[in-house]
């Protein structure tokens, strides 16, 4: 099972020129949240959306590219390079062929990777293209820079919300900013597709939180039990729902939320 968990770090970097590297080798910066934000479903579910590759196009995917990897926890992975895109780390070009093909300005104009702290107030968004407002710019990056699917829009204001949660700078006092740990959980997203019976929102969910699990697992040089255990049951939620037997998924739901 467990190899269907772990993402293929391999292959994403198969995909990537020699010398490139996407991941943050440092101590990541804190993710700081105004204090004032409430974690509803849709901020958690924004937040998830902002590590998946799956909102970005087909080669982000393939290198495992989530809009964290650029912007860790919202604000900037300094060490981000891919060879023949960036100029030093930290830099990368966004108008070049290698996210579309048919799609390059003809320059080689790497530009600093931005910090998302403080998105919410300092309109207007983008450099080479400026745009009016957060959701607008925000699916210009998925679509044209990134050649990702047309969002839809409960996907794009969840990830609105989270970003809009992104605190501008570090407070004065610890307890003036919320910080999430690596370690935030997801589950209670599936509670109303599985109460609801809706298996389509509870396969997506499954996918996207499966995927997280993955790259949590990636990092680890000993996977303890208790996530084992918790895999496995996310998993049988899975199949009892595709099998229209819910009532069995609710049992594993509660099991699952009894373990956090």
């Amino acid at each position: 099972m467990f190899c269907m968990i772990l993402p293929l770090r391999a292959d994403e970097r198969n995909w990537l020129p020699p010398g490139s590297m996407t991941d943050i080798t440092r101590d990541p910066p804190a993710e700081l949240i105004r204090q004032d934000t409430v974690r509803d479903k849709q901020w958690l579910y924004g937040r998830l959306l902002f590590h998946s590759p799956a909102l970005l196009g087909e080669r982000a995917v393939r290198i495992g590219l989530s809009c964290n990897s650029c912007h860790t926890n919202g604000h900037i992975n300094a060490d981000f390079y891919i060879e023949g895109l960036s100029d030093r780390p930290g830099r990368v070009d966004v108008t070049h062929r290698f996210w579309q093909a048919g799609f390059d300005d003809g320059k080689d104009n790497p530009l600093d990777i931005p910090t998302l702290r403080g998105i919410r107030d300092s309109a207007p968004y983008g450099t080479a293209v400026r745009l009016p407002d957060l959701p607008s710019f925000t699916r210009h990056v998925i679509v044209t820079e990134f050649a990702g699917p047309e969002p839809n829009s409960g996907d794009l204001d969840a990830l609105i919300h989270y970003l809009a949660s992104l605190m501008d700078t570090p407070p004065a006092h610890a307890d003036e900013a919320q910080q999430s740990g690596p370690e935030t959980s997801y589950l209670t997203l599936l509670a109303g597709p599985v109460e609801t019976e809706n298996f389509h929102e509870v396969d997506r969910l499954y996918e996207l939180i499966r995927s997280d699990y993955g790259r949590r697992i990636a990092k680890m040089d000993t996977i303890p039990a208790s996530l084992r255990n918790e895999v496995t049951l996310l998993k049988s939620l899975h199949e009892k729902a595709a099998a229209d037997d819910f009532a069995a998924a609710r049992v594993s739901y509660q099991a699952l939320i009894a373990r956090q």
